[in-house]
């Protein structure tokens, strides 16, 4: 979805109310991904034309809030359902580490994980109780975006 030049000048208008508003300049951005969040964010204000979502943004400043979170790249998040997590340390990886012997080859597959904070968690997790019992594995972890 790439943008002709002249669609991407018309967000020119655009990335001027968000770099006065916000400080934010996106200029440097992916130009689809912009373009694709943006339209986003039209539909979901109802915006009919770009003319209408900059109407929108210059008298809806919580707009232009929305719009920026929407447009940043997602920090990682490592264990962010703390129960869960708790609960997988819980039943599952404290009693495995326990149960396995000293050098033996632990495999965990993750899917649906588009970004690898589940797998990388789950690395950690496992390190950290392997530590904790002297024991030393080899870890193998195969993660999918898809289930």
């Amino acid at each position: 979805m790439a943008a002709a030049p002249d669609a991407w000048s018309a967000l020119d208008p655009v990335f001027a109310l968000l770099r006065h508003r916000s400080d934010q300049d996106f200029r440097g951005y992916k130009r689809a991904t912009l373009q694709r969040r943006i339209h986003r964010r039209m539909g979901l204000t109802n915006a009919a034309t770009l003319a209408d979502y900059t109407e929108l943004l210059q008298s809806h400043p919580e707009e232009i809030e929305t719009l920026v979170k929407d447009l940043m790249i997602t920090v990682t998040g490592f264990f962010r359902d703390t129960e869960a997590w708790k609960a997988l340390d819980e039943i599952v990886i404290t009693p495995l580490v326990a149960a396995r012997a000293d050098d033996a080859e632990l495999r965990f597959w993750v899917p649906a994980c588009a970004t690898g904070e589940e797998a990388y968690s789950l690395a950690m997790l496992t390190v950290e109780r392997a530590e904790a019992a002297g024991k030393q594995f080899q870890i193998k972890i195969f993660a999918t975006d898809r289930l």
